[in-house]
């Protein structure tokens, strides 16, 4: 994988390291991954790509997200470089989601830390999407 720059859609160009943590939409508005919990991770191998699916903690949803507390971000022609989870079997439904970290290392490195996951991957395309609360079900569903 060649180490070319990143390309985005959906959001603002990530510089920095707090620009995935804190990404801005194209609209103005501003997700906090750590206002959010980590629901799902699909990894396609055959497609190269690595979905994560989040959902506001009701308690910090912010009003301009109310119409729209999950978000999806597709991290495309992805390449897993490290991970490491821990069993969650002792914990009570909904602990050791939330999100601790989302960082993004120029050209094309994303670090990712849950309480009980943890990975790196390479990739070259961002697909940052905000979306209804039924949209999860209808994609599990194949809606």
């Amino acid at each position: 994988m060649d180490e070319s720059p990143v390309t985005f859609e959906g959001c603002r160009p990530w510089t920095k390291p707090s620009d995935a943590y804190e990404p801005e939409l194209l609209d103005g508005r501003i997700l906090h991954f750590h206002d959010m919990n980590l629901l799902k991770i699909e990894i396609e191998p055959e497609l190269r790509q690595l979905t994560l699916w989040f959902e506001w903690d009701p308690d910090y949803l912010p009003d301009p997200f109310r119409d729209a507390p999950l978000a999806r971000l597709d991290l495309q022609r992805a390449r897993v470089v490290d991970w490491d989870d821990e069993p969650v079997e002792h914990l009570p439904p909904g602990v050791g989601r939330e999100v601790h970290g989302l960082d993004f290392y120029p050209p094309n490195l994303l670090h990712f830390q849950s309480y009980n996951v943890t990975f790196t991957a390479k990739f070259r395309r961002v697909v940052l999407t905000v979306l209804p609360a039924d949209s999860l079900r209808r994609h599990d569903l194949g809606c």
